[in-house]
């Protein structure tokens, strides 16, 4: 199954990044064909609306986008991997969404319940769909980001094998990594990838580690989401320069 994996994560020492890395590394220990993109690191104009795709099916930008959409097009599945932001995904993979616009050929309903559909051109139609998120705060924080995922994956024809919410992820960076429930969450992030990669599937009980609760109420979270700040505060950033964008 070849596999595009995309980072729209700028902070590079984030709780993201980590899960993205498991992810990944267990997708490659499984004999994966990834092509693991920063689309952080790429250089990508934002769309302008010019509806020149429209006659071409090619966009007449000419940056870092072109092999991006060359890979998407012939990839069984595609793994995205953003913080939320906002409620919503990062700016880098909103500007990947809205440069994916040559590959719709028109746009249809559905009659029973009225939800949107394109037709795509993808030489691989029907792709797998895999979505990594984290947030600081909890599994409440991503109902936007994975209804617009849901609507995403509806209206491209890709079939949503999983939308992996890691809810706490301050935790994931200013945490002792040797606790017995990170490990079990760390553990089924690496598993997920595998499972993938043998079966174009994640079983339930891989995501249910993956997404378990680390604190032991809201409250106690509510005490301690000083840690994010504390990170913050720490220099933490993004790669300066931006850095490979393949690897």
């Amino acid at each position: 199954m070849k596999t595009l994996l995309l980072r729209a994560n700028p902070r590079k020492c984030g709780a993201t990044e980590k899960l993205a890395n498991l992810f990944a590394g267990g997708m490659r220990s499984a004999g994966a064909d990834l092509l693991d993109v920063d689309l952080c690191a790429a250089k990508i104009e934002m769309c302008r609306g010019c509806f020149a795709c429209s006659a071409t099916g090619e966009c007449p930008l000419d940056d870092d986008m072109r092999p991006i959409l060359a890979a998407l097009d012939g990839a069984d599945a595609l793994v995205l991997a953003s913080p939320v932001y906002f409620y919503s995904m990062s700016a880098q993979l909103k500007v990947f969404f809205d440069r994916c616009f040559p590959f719709v050929g028109g746009y249809s309903t559905n009659p029973a319940d009225g939800s949107p559909s394109s037709q795509m051109r993808f030489k691989v139609p029907h792709k797998k769909l895999v979505t990594i998120g984290a947030a600081s705060g909890t599994s409440a924080s991503f109902e936007a980001l994975s209804s617009t995922y849901r609507l995403l994956a509806q209206a491209m024809g890709f079939e949503y094998v999983a939308d992996i919410c890691r809810a706490e992820s301050p935790y994931f960076v200013d945490s002792d990594s040797r606790s017995l429930r990170m490990r079990s969450i760390l553990k089924a992030f690496e598993r997920a990838g595998a499972e993938f990669a043998q079966s174009g599937k994640i079983s339930s009980e891989t995501l249910e580690r993956a997404q378990a609760r680390l604190s032991e109420s809201d409250e106690v979270f509510a005490r301690r989401t000083s840690i994010f700040w504390r990170l913050k505060k720490s220099g933490c950033g993004a790669r300066p320069g931006g850095g490979r964008g393949v690897r």
